[in-house]
């Protein structure tokens, strides 16, 4: 096997406005910087890449954009490029979800920047063996969907509510870390996968949040080394422990507490790394998935809402939700997402184009013919979250009806058991 990796900054200007939010906020500044990285893998001619960009998402047809412009860039065919977002809540608008427009201008730029990276990958391409490991990472990563006292299920009901029964659903608090490197030599690239939210910080100044201190942290021990980060399936898991009264750490801290924890276990996890052969393969289809509609009802109050919006200003949570019943309402009834797996030597990598609950990734490792399966979502595209089927039928922020949660019930069922074939197919 040969690889090589490489970055490109993609901070933006102050002024830019910031994704993750119902209310609109711009930035002030930068924090930390954003980046597109690349990694380019080959064996036996046969070459892949995967390109992480740190922002909250990509709409497939920038998806589509960034394969095309870093696929010729490093010399790799686009339908084997994965293409994934760390799903920040601190980067720009890349998507028009609730009352945000995407940040056009810059948005149009990160194809060029993300093909920089990996034309600087493909020119750094050496002998690196593939190794692999896992461990785990308790406390940092908490469902956030909790069993009520009057039986609902409520998404972040609050640090020390007396009402919380127990957590709606497990965690998976497995950090899988891939090295590529020759033996006796620093790694040219690290992959690390964990499963938590990016959304620790808060505010309105750019940062890639935990992730950026947990390469920060790894390469001021290996400075010649790229570090990854695929964000797991965490669609419902995000920092907040309901029953640490007061909070250990805040903001900004609590990104660079997290970020260390996991360097620091990246960094112990290396010299017990167990080498990985074997081939790079990837495949992939086409899903067509079933779009929930909205009652006749809330269809026509969405469209009340979306015309009386000129000049109306900021909208409520509830005017919001209307006017995405409404627009939910003008999609198509089925869409087609790209699933996606690749294999890395030994290893597995599944995608999910959406914010996935964490019962539908550890229902892929679980049954995936690789070990360690790496899960990675908010990949090769964005439609909302995709959720178990019993989460429907609970409610809560992550089930309710938008352009970021849209997809039916047992859609997520349904692209589980496209991923295990592919994975399937792969390990033939």
């Amino acid at each position: 096997m040969r690889a090589g990796a490489a970055r490109a900054e993609i901070t933006p200007p102050p002024g830019t406005e910031l994704a993750g939010y119902f209310n609109q906020r711009f930035s002030k500044g930068a924090h930390d910087p954003l980046y597109a990285k690349a990694l380019v893998v080959e064996e036996r001619g046969e070459a892949a890449a995967i390109i992480v960009c740190d922002v909250i998402a990509l709409a497939r047809q920038m998806v589509e954009a960034i394969r095309a412009a870093a696929g010729a860039a490093a010399e790799v065919a686009p339908e084997r490029i994965l293409v994934a977002a760390t799903h920040t809540h601190l980067a720009p608008v890349t998507l028009p979800i609730f009352q945000s427009e995407p940040a056009a201008d810059w948005l149009a730029a990160l194809p060029a920047r993300a093909a920089e990276a990996a034309a600087e990958a493909r020119s750094r391409m050496r002998q690196a063996d593939l190794r692999a490991g896992a461990t785990h990472v308790e406390g940092l990563g908490f469902n956030r969907r909790y069993r009520m006292r009057d039986g609902s299920v409520r998404t972040n009901p609050g640090v020390g509510s007396p009402d919380i029964v127990e957590p709606a659903g497990p965690t998976d608090p497995e950090l899988i870390v891939m090295a590529f490197g020759a033996a006796g030599e620093a790694p040219a690239a690290i992959i690390a996968n964990y499963t938590c939210h990016l959304d620790t910080i808060g505010g309105d100044l750019v940062s890639a949040d935990y992730p950026a201190y947990l390469a920060q942290t790894v390469r001021a021990a290996l400075p010649d080394t790229e570090v990854l980060f695929l964000y797991g399936a965490a669609g419902d898991i995000n920092h907040i422990n309901v029953n640490e009264i007061p909070p250990r750490f805040a903001g900004v801290e609590r990104a660079r507490w997290m970020g260390s924890v996991l360097a620091e276990q990246t960094l112990a996890l290396l010299p017990d790394l167990r080498p990985s052969p074997g081939p790079v393969r990837v495949a992939s289809q086409m899903l067509p998935v079933s779009i929930r509609r909205p009652s006749p009802e809330d269809a026509e109050a969405g469209r009340r809402v979306l015309a009386g919006m000129a000049g109306a200003g900021s909208l409520d949570a509830e005017a919001i939700y209307a006017r995405e019943a409404a627009l939910v309402a003008e999609l198509a009834s089925v869409i087609e997402m790209e699933m996606m797996a690749l294999r890395l030597g030994g290893c597995g990598i599944a995608t999910f184009p959406g914010e996935v609950f964490v019962e539908l990734g550890l229902e892929v490792k679980r049954r995936s013919p690789f070990s360690p399966t790496l899960i990675s979502t908010v990949a090769n595209g964005y439609e909302g979250y995709i959720a178990t089927r019993k989460a429907y039928d609970e409610g809560g922020y992550e089930v309710r009806l938008a352009r970021s949660s849209k997809v039916a019930p047992g859609a997520g069922e349904q692209m589980v058991e496209a991923l295990l074939g592919l994975l399937d197919r792969l390990a033939d």
